[in-house]
């Protein structure tokens, strides 16, 4: 065998880990976990912003529209027309304004005229008129008077109050107020009264 040389001695010492100083663990250590601490300290931070911030309830407050003219017309006319393209309907007046607040339209010298499936023509007067802006209804006051046109020779239906409803759509007239109602020599006086231009069906009360 070869000859190995041997060496007889001490054993080798271990080297340990080297000491550090607590301020260089402290430093180490914060550099580790600052982010992590600053990322818990935002959470909580904004969790207390919110426990603590004022409620506040966001309500529409609606303020209450003037009744004031958004706009006028001046010798005006509304048209209604049925599916067919015929016209059924006309409205006229000196003067229109229309109020936003009432969702209304005030009508000065008001006429307003029906024409039945046949033929037949209904005019309607009155010094003023409150209609409905969709101008599907209005109501008539001052001397409002009602002439329906009668089948061929007989007389026409006049009716006169001083408050009367017409509703446009369906070509009817009514009231709740005395009215006076007229057919060539034969007069009546009632309470209430409801008359349909199409038909000419009346009914008073």
């Amino acid at each position: 065998l070869p000859d190995v040389p041997v060496s007889v001695g001490p054993p080798p010492v271990a080297l340990g880990r080297p000491k550090v100083a607590w301020s260089e663990r402290l430093r180490m250590l914060l550099g580790t976990y600052l982010p992590l601490l600053l990322m818990v300290a935002l959470a909580l931070g904004t969790w207390w912003l919110v426990k603590v911030a004022p409620q506040t309830t966001v309500e529409a407050q609606s303020t209450a529209l003037r009744h004031e003219a958004d706009y006028t017309l001046e010798r005006f006319e509304m048209q209604r027309f049925d599916k067919t393209g015929r016209l059924v309907a006309l409205l006229e007046g000196q003067q229109l304004r229309h109020f936003p607040d009432t969702r209304e339209l005030e009508i000065d010298t008001v006429r307003i005229t029906f024409t039945a499936p046949d033929g037949r023509v209904t005019h309607i007067t009155a010094r003023q008129a409150a209609a409905s802006d969709d101008g599907v209804t209005a109501r008539l006051e001052g001397d409002a008077r009602v002439e329906s046109q009668g089948l061929a020779g007989e007389p026409p239906v006049l009716i006169e109050g001083q408050r009367l409803l017409a509703n446009i759509h369906d070509q009817q007239i009514s009231t709740d107020q005395p009215v006076r109602v007229r057919q060539g020599g034969t007069e009546f006086s009632a309470e209430s009264l409801a008359y349909d231009a199409i038909t000419r069906g009346l009914t008073m009360q």
